[in-house]
Protein backbone atom coordinates (compact mmCIF):
# COMPACT_ATOMS: atom_id res chain seq x y z
CA UNK A 1 0.00 0.00 0.00
CA UNK A 2 1.48 3.38 -0.96
CA UNK A 3 2.36 5.86 1.73
CA UNK A 4 0.25 9.04 1.65
CA UNK A 5 2.32 12.14 2.23
CA UNK A 6 0.87 15.27 3.76
CA UNK A 7 0.68 18.14 1.28
CA UNK A 8 3.82 20.24 1.07
CA UNK A 9 2.69 23.81 1.78
CA UNK A 10 4.90 26.89 1.85
CA UNK A 11 4.65 30.67 1.49
CA UNK A 12 6.58 32.75 -1.04
CA UNK A 13 6.60 36.34 0.30
CA UNK A 14 6.48 39.40 -1.88
CA UNK A 15 4.47 40.35 -4.93
CA UNK A 16 4.01 37.50 -7.42
CA UNK A 17 5.99 37.75 -10.66
CA UNK A 18 4.71 36.30 -13.91
CA UNK A 19 6.87 34.32 -16.31
CA UNK A 20 8.24 36.69 -18.92
CA UNK A 21 8.99 35.79 -22.51
CA UNK A 22 12.56 34.80 -23.32
CA UNK A 23 14.63 37.67 -24.71
CA UNK A 24 17.05 37.72 -27.58
CA UNK A 25 20.40 39.06 -26.44
CA UNK A 26 23.71 39.88 -28.00
CA UNK A 27 24.97 37.51 -30.69
CA UNK A 28 21.54 35.89 -30.99
CA UNK A 29 21.58 34.21 -27.57
CA UNK A 30 18.18 33.65 -25.93
CA UNK A 31 17.98 34.29 -22.18
CA UNK A 32 15.42 34.41 -19.38
CA UNK A 33 14.81 37.94 -18.05
CA UNK A 34 16.46 38.58 -14.66
CA UNK A 35 13.16 39.35 -12.86
CA UNK A 36 11.74 35.94 -13.87
CA UNK A 37 14.96 34.13 -12.94
CA UNK A 38 15.08 35.85 -9.54
CA UNK A 39 11.46 34.95 -8.73
CA UNK A 40 11.91 31.30 -9.77
CA UNK A 41 15.00 31.11 -7.52
CA UNK A 42 12.98 32.64 -4.66
CA UNK A 43 10.25 30.00 -5.09
CA UNK A 44 12.87 27.23 -5.05
CA UNK A 45 14.48 28.70 -1.91
CA UNK A 46 11.24 28.78 0.13
CA UNK A 47 10.29 25.29 -1.04
CA UNK A 48 13.71 23.93 0.00
CA UNK A 49 13.36 25.64 3.38
CA UNK A 50 10.04 23.85 3.97
CA UNK A 51 11.53 20.55 2.81
CA UNK A 52 14.41 21.00 5.29
CA UNK A 53 12.00 21.94 8.07
CA UNK A 54 10.01 18.76 7.43
CA UNK A 55 13.17 16.69 6.87
CA UNK A 56 11.94 15.64 3.41
CA UNK A 57 14.66 14.94 0.89
CA UNK A 58 12.76 13.02 -1.80
CA UNK A 59 11.31 14.44 -4.97
CA UNK A 60 7.58 13.92 -5.38
CA UNK A 61 7.07 11.33 -8.11
CA UNK A 62 4.01 10.58 -10.19
CA UNK A 63 1.01 12.82 -10.68
CA UNK A 64 0.80 15.90 -8.46
CA UNK A 65 -1.92 18.41 -7.66
CA UNK A 66 -0.95 21.96 -6.83
CA UNK A 67 -3.04 24.71 -5.25
CA UNK A 68 -2.23 28.43 -5.30
CA UNK A 69 -3.52 31.20 -3.04
CA UNK A 70 -2.42 34.66 -4.12
CA UNK A 71 -2.38 37.30 -1.37
CA UNK A 72 -2.06 40.70 -3.02
CA UNK A 73 -2.52 44.32 -2.06
CA UNK A 74 -3.52 45.99 -5.30
CA UNK A 75 -3.38 49.51 -3.80
CA UNK A 76 0.26 49.31 -2.78
CA UNK A 77 1.89 47.13 -5.41
CA UNK A 78 -0.33 47.72 -8.41
CA UNK A 79 -1.57 51.32 -8.16
CA UNK A 80 -2.67 51.29 -11.80
CA UNK A 81 -4.73 48.14 -11.05
CA UNK A 82 -2.52 46.20 -13.47
CA UNK A 83 -1.50 42.97 -11.86
CA UNK A 84 0.46 40.02 -13.25
CA UNK A 85 -1.37 37.40 -15.24
CA UNK A 86 -2.01 34.50 -12.86
CA UNK A 87 -1.26 31.91 -15.56
CA UNK A 88 2.22 33.39 -15.97
CA UNK A 89 2.74 33.47 -12.19
CA UNK A 90 1.77 29.79 -12.01
CA UNK A 91 4.31 29.03 -14.75
CA UNK A 92 7.01 30.90 -12.80
CA UNK A 93 6.19 28.89 -9.67
CA UNK A 94 6.15 25.56 -11.49
CA UNK A 95 9.44 26.34 -13.23
CA UNK A 96 10.95 27.39 -9.90
CA UNK A 97 9.99 24.02 -8.41
CA UNK A 98 11.43 22.04 -11.31
CA UNK A 99 14.49 20.19 -10.10
CA UNK A 100 13.47 20.79 -6.47
CA UNK A 101 10.39 18.61 -5.98
CA UNK A 102 9.84 17.30 -9.51
CA UNK A 103 11.87 16.72 -12.63
CA UNK A 104 9.28 18.03 -15.08
CA UNK A 105 6.11 20.04 -14.50
CA UNK A 106 4.16 18.05 -17.11
CA UNK A 107 3.00 15.76 -14.26
CA UNK A 108 1.45 18.68 -12.36
CA UNK A 109 -2.29 19.38 -12.36
CA UNK A 110 -3.26 22.87 -11.15
CA UNK A 111 -6.34 22.43 -8.95
CA UNK A 112 -7.26 25.60 -7.11
CA UNK A 113 -6.28 29.18 -7.70
CA UNK A 114 -7.60 31.83 -5.32
CA UNK A 115 -6.84 35.51 -5.03
CA UNK A 116 -7.20 37.34 -1.72
CA UNK A 117 -7.13 41.12 -1.97
CA UNK A 118 -5.85 42.64 1.26
CA UNK A 119 -5.05 46.03 2.75
CA UNK A 120 -2.25 44.40 4.73
CA UNK A 121 1.37 44.73 3.63
CA UNK A 122 1.70 40.92 3.77
CA UNK A 123 1.78 39.69 0.20
CA UNK A 124 2.82 36.54 -1.54
CA UNK A 125 1.69 33.16 -2.76
CA UNK A 126 0.80 30.12 -0.68
CA UNK A 127 1.66 26.97 -2.62
CA UNK A 128 0.43 23.50 -1.67
CA UNK A 129 1.59 20.38 -3.53
CA UNK A 130 0.02 16.98 -3.00
CA UNK A 131 0.95 13.65 -4.55
CA UNK A 132 -1.81 11.61 -6.14
CA UNK A 133 -1.82 7.88 -5.54
CA UNK A 134 -3.02 6.44 -8.81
Amino acid sequence: MPVRLEPLTFFVPGPPVGKQRPRLGARGKVFTPQETHTYESKVAFYCREELRRRLMWLKIVGLKGIDYWFVMNLDIVYPSKRHPDQDNVIKSIQDGLQGVIWENDKTVLPRVMSVAITKSRLEGVIVSVEQYNV
